[in-house]
């Protein structure tokens, strides 16, 4: 998937059309042809692995959803750390979807948890 992403990114600002509208329209810009390749071009270095861009983001979610998942969704230091962490590396608009997701993965561990406890004790109690 990650190659013919790449793929269709390198096409240009055709590639970014989503029913006929362009993706920065549908994000709020103006949606010319010229923002449409500045954003089709910024995509394609973003899908590059080495590529710092792609590097500043995965540093960014990462330390925001930890923030959010250690500190708790509703703390008001995790989501200040999150807005921050996001806003760094350009992605603050990401911010709700970031503690969605945060809010999930929380509600996934719970299960989890409640699910494996006694095999977690078990096996720690084994190991000491």
């Amino acid at each position: 998937m990650h190659d013919s992403l790449q793929r269709m990114l390198s096409r240009g600002a055709g590639a970014l059309k989503v029913r006929g509208q362009c993706v920065l329209r549908l994000a709020g810009g103006d949606g010319t042809r010229l923002a449409c390749r500045h954003v089709a071009a910024i995509l394609a270095l973003s899908l590059i692995p080495a590529h710092h861009l792609l590097q500043a983001l995965i540093s960014g979610f990462s330390s925001a959803l930890l923030a959010l998942l250690l500190l708790g969704v509703d703390s008001s230091p995790a989501q200040a750390h999150a807005t921050l962490e996001l806003r760094k590396c350009g992605a603050g608009d990401l911010v709700g979807e970031v503690a969605s997701l945060a809010m999930e993965l929380s509600r996934l561990a719970a299960v989890s948890e409640a699910v494996a406890a006694p095999w977690y004790d078990t096996l720690s109690s084994d190991l000491l």
